[in-house]
């Protein structure tokens, strides 16, 4: 199963930009909606950088 999710993890967001250069409105969506994920996940780990680690190290199937 990490294999797997490591798999898709590395290499979804790549694949969606290769495929987003066929719809260039698509891609910029894209584009803005992965920087604003990006700078809300920095923001709220600089507010409480332990609250990321939870997030990820609280599944039990690991």
């Amino acid at each position: 199963m990490k294999e797997y999710t490591l798999n898709i993890t590395l290499t979804a967001y790549p694949r969606g930009y290769q495929v987003g250069k066929h719809s260039p409105e698509q891609q910029r969506q894209f584009l803005i909606l992965g920087i604003i994920t990006i700078v809300l996940l920095d923001v709220l780990t600089y507010l409480n950088p332990n609250s990321s680690f939870v997030s990820v190290y609280s599944n039990n199937d690991w």
